[in-house]
């Protein structure tokens, strides 16, 4: 190694020494206690941690990568323990990533509870979400609110409401709304929609609507217009086994070439598919 080269060497590690003595002497290079800096964000901690003696400083967040922002969760060593000021002091920070990826966890988590109490009893389903604090609303399956005393004590009276369906709020509420229905009126409508489809088999609503409007046609031969999209009151229910009800609106023209508009029509229409025969029909 030639002088020059010695020279350079033999600076460069004074300056490393001189280096690490100013450091010793702002630190104290003895011990200290660790001060609480939780809670605080990064800047005020290591602020702090430089006032009481500590220096290296290193920060990550809750994934351990490094982190620039977000409160202090934990710190090692832990606060009021006396440490040497050279030692490094470990801070695990909640960053804004940290949050985001824990309110998709916590979407998640509300979204599969809501498909979990589906088709639950009631009285469970809402135990459940309330263990969760997460009881958002109650209706039947018209809309009308069904309060959880009623369902704890017609449950008490033998009467049993299910959860038929159930929504997350994932955004503003963190809720879970629910569906319910008695299992006395699920398995009525389960019966009539074996019915329904028995009846279908037999005489096609396509046909029977057919029916009703030429029915309507002929008695009322100067105009008999139906509103069998907007205007439809009542879609095609088994009156029993053989006959389908039907109520819509029409408009209806006199011979004087009158109108009057929104009228009701009542349909009940009976036969087969190939052969449907109007039984009853009615506008009012």
């Amino acid at each position: 190694m030639n002088d020059a080269r010695r020279e350079r060497t033999m600076k460069r590690m004074i300056a490393a020494i001189c280096a690490a003595m100013m450091l010793c002497g702002l630190a104290g290079c003895g011990t200290a206690t660790m001060p609480d800096v939780t809670g605080m964000s990064i800047t005020d901690a290591r602020s702090k941690l430089n006032s009481a003696g500590f220096y290296s400083v290193d920060v990550k967040d809750m994934n351990g990568k490094a982190a620039f922002d977000g409160k202090i969760q934990s710190q090692k060593p832990k606060a009021g323990k006396e440490a040497s000021t050279s030692d490094q002091v470990e801070l695990v920070v909640k960053s804004a990533a940290d949050q985001a990826q824990e309110a998709v966890d916590a979407s998640k988590k509300l979204k599969q509870s809501a498909e979990d109490v589906k088709g639950k009893d009631a009285v469970e389903a809402i135990k459940t979400l309330q263990d969760m604090s997460a009881v958002g609303s109650i209706k039947d399956k018209n809309g009308a609110d069904v309060g959880e005393k009623r369902i704890t004590d017609d449950e008490a009276n033998g009467v049993k409401w299910v959860v038929t369906d159930a929504s997350a709020h994932t955004i503003t509420s963190q809720t879970i709304d629910l569906v319910v229905d008695t299992e006395a009126n699920m398995a009525a409508a389960q019966a009539q929609d074996q019915q329904k489809q028995q009846l279908e088999q037999k005489l096609s609503t396509t046909a029977a609507l057919a029916a009703c409007r030429e029915y309507g046609k002929q008695l009322y031969p100067y105009g008999f217009k139906t509103h069998d999209i907007a205007g439809v009151i009542q879609d095609f229910t088994p009156s029993d086994e053989n006959t389908w009800f039907y109520k819509a609106t029409a408009d209806v023209t006199n011979a004087f070439g009158a109108k009057q508009k929104g009228l009701t029509y009542e349909c009940s229409v009976t036969g087969t598919t190939d052969a449907p025969q109007v039984v009853d029909f009615n506008v009012y």
